[in-house]
């Protein structure tokens, strides 16, 4: 490939990441009447508004490093990807999972009350069930069923 190929193709593709971008804003302006910015690059989705920050990044295929370490790793399958968000009153983690291992939410659920987590919990045999977990300014959210499952992460402000 020619070099003014390739300047051809990624000017192609920066126009048309802008040109969605600007859909997507002017969509989000008139169901919300917010201003935001969108951000459209390599396989990540950033939207930054008044209210905050909000990102999804399909590249990510592990647990995030910033999730404080007093919150378990979620070791039960693959990671697929993470979104993250941040307002005023939370910033939040959503990692998604498949090949999720059978007995996954009960086994969590033991290591959450490890680390001083209250748990209320709902099974549904194998892989299956959902966890809500508080301690402190910290919740954990998992709800898995048929090989996937979905954590979610939230820090309150204090």
């Amino acid at each position: 490939m020619s070099f003014t190929s390739i300047v051809l193709v990624f000017s192609c593709k920066n126009a048309t990441e802008r040109a969605a971008e600007k859909m997507i804003e002017k969509s989000i302006k008139k169901s919300s009447g917010e201003d935001v910015d969108v951000d459209l690059k390599n396989q990540k989705t950033v939207v930054e508004s008044e209210e905050g920050r909000f990102e999804v990044d399909g590249s990510v295929k592990s647990w995030p490093k910033d999730i404080p370490a007093t919150i378990p790793e979620f070791k039960y399958g693959n990671v697929t990807g993470v979104t993250t968000n941040e307002t005023a009153e939370a910033r939040g983690w959503t990692i998604i999972f498949e090949d999720v291992t059978g007995n996954a939410t009960d086994k969590y659920n033991t290591e959450l009350k490890g680390k001083g987590f209250e748990t209320q919990t709902v099974s549904m045999g194998g892989a299956g069930g959902t966890i809500a977990a508080e301690k402190e300014n910290l919740v954990v959210a998992v709800m898995a069923a048929e090989g996937g499952a979905t954590v979610s992460v939230q820090i309150k402000a204090q």
